[in-house]
């Protein structure tokens, strides 16, 4: 997998008042999930072929150095930019190396992702829960299988990503559907966006 260099993996947050994490992290960059609405792909981001998914070279030592020079703990949070469960991360086993040091250091982490694949690391999740905040969110947009498919071609499908939910959930890990953004005319619907909310807490 091509590599892209980095200083660092922790970015502190200016605010921790909407999303409630104190830092933010990134261990891949670029995306291939071809989302019709991603915003990311802005010029404001500075991110040059964006739909192709690179690893930071060195992550997981930065990441440890970083770790271990805080001097307080915090809530990190990943799946803002670049989603931590991309199709390379069942075999890079970054995000899930990651987690091991987050839990290792007793941080606590807010996770957001469009992928099934999240549930593999559940017993990560557990661990962190024993000592700080945990959280896994993911990003639903459309009720039914087809929508998906046409504006999130390269995602895990909504039923699957409802499923993931459901494990996680009954294993005692507090989960969340990200219900953002709202596309007018497309997925706007009472019909769609309740059929999200009923699922989403049965």
């Amino acid at each position: 997998m091509e590599q892209v260099s980095a200083k660092s993996i922790l970015h502190r947050n200016k605010s921790n008042g909407w999303f409630g994490t104190d830092y933010n992290m990134n261990l891949y960059r670029g995306c291939c999930h071809g989302c019709i609405y991603c915003d990311s792909r802005s010029d404001c981001y500075g991110i040059e072929d964006f739909d192709r998914v690179r690893c930071k070279a060195d992550s997981l030592e930065i990441l440890r150095r970083e770790l271990m020079h805080k001097a307080h703990s915090g809530i990190i949070g990943t799946g803002s930019m670049s989603d931590p469960y991309n199709p390379f991360e069942e075999k890079t086993l970054l995000t899930r190396h990651a987690l091991e040091l987050i839990n290792d250091y007793g941080f606590g982490c807010v996770i957001l992702s469009k992928s099934s694949l999240m549930t593999r690391d559940k017993d990560i999740f557990l661990a962190i829960k024993e000592h700080s905040p945990m959280m896994c969110k993911m990003t639903i947009t459309a009720a039914e299988d087809e929508l998906c498919r046409l504006i999130e071609p390269n995602v895990s499908p909504s039923s699957e990503r409802f499923s993931a939910l459901a494990e996680l959930s009954d294993s005692g890990i507090f989960t969340g559907i990200t219900l953002m953004p709202v596309l007018p005319f497309i997925e706007d619907s009472e019909d769609n966006i309740m059929k999200i909310v009923r699922r989403g807490v049965n």
